[in-house]
């Protein structure tokens, strides 16, 4: 089965490559790797959609082998997570399904600004099935406001 496309994946939401079964194997594969790129801190990104909601509740309970996950408090576009991923220096979640129906969803995932390579992609699909059980190391979730991107476009195009 083919997951990532040439930006992330999408499916219906609740379905497919979103239902919760398949998104807990998602976020075990990630854990593993997480773990092994030595990544503590993740941020997380969505865009104006309902499910976003299901999907962060399951990315919450399911990826445990960071230290934090920081929740942008309001709606941000893809290039404003990429840009906040770059300054945090960790790893973005965006959830988003893009220019796709009202009712999908999905995912870009980036590292340190970087939209993550196609090696990581494939290591995140070869441990969906054979990867271990990661025990939960008490992970903080907590709700962030950061308007750097905002600061940033505003500067760059003299908007103050």
């Amino acid at each position: 089965m083919i997951i990532f496309g040439d930006d992330g994946f999408r499916d219906k939401a609740e379905k497919g490559l979103l239902s919760h079964l398949f998104l807990k194997k998602i976020f075990k594969s990630l854990n593993f790797i997480l773990s092994l790129k030595k990544i503590n801190n993740v941020v997380i990104g969505y865009d104006t959609r309902s499910s976003r909601k299901y999907i962060i509740d399951i990315i919450i309970k399911n990826l445990i082998s960071v230290k934090k996950i920081e929740i942008l408090k309001t709606p941000i576009s893809t290039p404003g997570l990429q840009y906040i991923s770059k300054k945090r220096k960790t790893f973005g979640i965006m959830v988003t399904a893009s220019h796709f129906p009202h009712n999908y969803n999905g995912f870009k995932f980036f590292f340190l600004g970087n939209k993550i390579n196609k090696s990581f992609e494939k290591l995140i699909q070869e441990k969906l099935d054979t990867c271990t059980i990661i025990k939960k190391n008490n992970t903080k979730v907590v709700k962030i406001n950061d308007n750097s991107y905002f600061r940033y476009v505003n500067a760059k195009f003299n908007f103050s």
